[in-house]
């Protein structure tokens, strides 16, 4: 499920306004019993409405219990973790991401597309949530008649073809935010 949480936390990121993330989150951490149904006694047993993503917070390698050996963080742990810390800097870099109006452009069972504006910032959100790889075909006229776009993750620029017409691969499982370069 790495790929699916690192996508979730992709969408989180192009939302506009504040986000929630709880402890634990960076790195992948799951708590257990979260989809247990307390009836009574809730309180006595720490699972009221909310329970599903709180812990204490105390997480090994992370934050550990004072005279306790650290353990450290797997390689999927780092890995997401250095990916949020990522994306969270991408989202303070980019009023589009965090202070944006969004124009959603298209979903289908497997594409999601938003394309989000601050002033002259536009960046063209796009989540694939299929496994398999996908190729998304876009006018130029959808984004604002756009001639190139670049990916801010991975720094890959895409072109219209001499039609208006963009042809952007999108990696299976995986979000992608283009900035779009205008005409």
């Amino acid at each position: 499920d790495w790929p699916f949480h690192k996508a979730a936390l992709s969408l989180l990121t192009a939302f506009s306004g504040p986000i929630t993330l709880y402890y634990g989150e960076e790195i992948g951490q799951e708590l257990p019993g979260f989809a247990d149904k307390v009836g009574s006694g809730c309180v006595e047993v720490g699972k009221c409405d909310d329970h599903v993503a709180r812990s204490s917070a105390r997480i090994e390698g992370v934050a550990p219990e004072v005279g306790k050996p650290v353990i450290r963080l797997n390689a999927r742990e780092q890995d997401l973790k250095k990916y949020l810390s990522t994306l969270m800097a991408l989202r303070a870099a980019h009023p589009a991401l965090y202070n944006g109006c969004r124009a959603h452009i298209y979903d289908d069972s497997a594409l999601y597309l938003d394309l989000k504006a601050a002033g002259k910032e536009q960046i063209l959100y796009l989540l694939n949530t299929r496994e398999e790889p996908k190729r998304v075909r876009l006018a130029a006229e959808a984004v604002y008649g756009a001639k190139a776009m670049r990916d801010l993750l991975t720094g890959e620029t895409f072109s219209a073809n001499a039609d208006g017409e963009f042809s952007l691969p999108a990696p299976g499982i995986t979000g992608r935010f283009l900035l779009l370069v205008p005409m």
